[in-house]
């Protein structure tokens, strides 16, 4: 009888450690404090807690929200030391009622650094606006690898957040010249591989929709299109619970 207890038990070990490794790899496509870009600093016992990225011309655009039980002057105070210590130009600093702000530069003009603190009811919001110029690209929100993309499109301005509950949620947008009734065929066959329950509503050259719920009802993926000229334009949601 020991054989077959030992090999059970190795069995039970397997399936435990690859159970704990599909956990971590959900885990950190949820982690928005990752995409932060390392060249800004994030306050002290805070991490990210939505983010918003976008590519404007030859400048990447990307903003985060932080929070804290901090006054607003103590948390603009430390990132303009901090600015300061990295060779940032500082200007703008404003302190009044519950706000405090500070615009920077970076040393040759290539970064900016603008920091809002503003309190509410129950805690102090850090706002973090980083911007990256003579670039045509920069950190981003992390789509999940289970999302299926769109041959030869890359995800145009993302946003993501997580709720109090745990739950992720997502948003991008991508164009492509092609006929969208077909760009949504190709979305429902693709999702109802992943075992999504499937609803389109489409014509040629015009708008749609397509809503759809994992059957395990763990994940959203909702899309829309908007005619645009030259290309269509797609916004996708989608939810991790």
């Amino acid at each position: 009888m020991a054989a077959p207890l030992h090999r059970t038990a190795l069995i039970w070990i397997a399936a435990a450690i690859l159970a704990l490794g599909a956990y971590v790899a959900y885990s950190g496509e949820k982690s928005l404090g990752s995409r932060v870009p390392d060249w800004v600093p994030v306050y002290p016992g805070t991490s990210a807690e939505s983010i918003k990225s976008v590519q404007a011309g030859n400048e990447h655009y990307f903003n985060f929200q932080l929070k804290t039980h901090d006054a607003c002057k103590k948390v603009v105070d430390w990132y303009e030391g901090k600015l300061h210590a990295a060779g940032y130009k500082t200007f703008g600093r404003f302190d009044y009622e519950g706000t405090s702000t500070v615009r920077s530069d970076g040393p040759d003009g290539a970064r900016s650094i603008n920091v809002r603190a503003g309190a509410t009811a129950d805690d102090v919001v850090i706002s973090i606006e980083s911007i990256e110029r003579n670039t045509t690209g920069g950190a981003t929100a992390a789509v999940p690898n289970w999302v299926p993309m769109y041959p030869g499109v890359t995800p145009g301005q993302t946003e993501a957040s997580k709720s109090e509950q745990g739950e992720y949620h997502l948003s991008f947008s991508f164009t492509t010249r092609d006929d969208p009734a077909k760009v949504y065929s190709w979305y429902e066959s693709k999702l109802k591989a992943l075992k999504f329950r499937v609803s389109v509503e489409t014509t040629p050259d015009s708008v749609g929709k397509l809503d759809s719920n994992a059957s395990d009802n763990h994940r959203t993926f909702n899309m829309r299109n908007y005619p645009t000229v030259p290309e269509n334009t797609f916004m996708v949601e989608l939810t991790e619970r």
